[in-house]
């Protein structure tokens, strides 16, 4: 794929599809199925002003299912809407978020924005698993 950088929130009024997707990650064990428990997820994320963040999982399974949608602003008074505040001050912050898959071979996870004027920005992500039984 290619990376791209934009200079402002939208294209000529309609919303920017920005998307971010891990590989297909079989956790080290291809022979094993894997469980990820309730809070077995989370990301570290950038603080923007008018930010939302979203998250969808896709497994050997399902296809995209979306399991978390949250916003990560930052402090402007910008664009300031009360009622999406949050009292972060830093700008890298964490966000955990619920996966809970039973019984997977693989997993991928797949972090996005789709609103108009609504950017994301992500630093890194985690999971963390169990091993259980030998796939059938």
């Amino acid at each position: 794929g290619q990376i791209c950088r934009f200079t402002g929130t939208n294209d000529n009024g309609e919303a920017i599809m920005s998307y971010w997707t891990t590989p297909e990650d079989i956790f080290a064990q291809p022979a094993r199925v894997k469980n990820i428990g309730k809070r077995g997820a989370g990301a570290s994320v950038k603080r923007v002003p008018n930010s939302i963040f979203k998250v969808a999982v896709s497994t050997d399974k399902e296809s995209f299912e979306n399991v978390y949608s949250g916003v990560t602003r930052g402090f402007s008074f910008v664009g300031l809407n009360f009622g999406e505040f949050t009292f972060g001050t830093g700008v890298r912050g964490y966000v955990a978020f619920s996966v809970r898959k039973n019984n997977i071979r693989h997993l991928r996870l797949k972090f996005y924005s789709d609103e108009l004027d609504k950017p994301f920005g992500i630093y890194g992500a985690w999971v963390e698993y169990g091993v259980g039984r030998y796939v059938k």
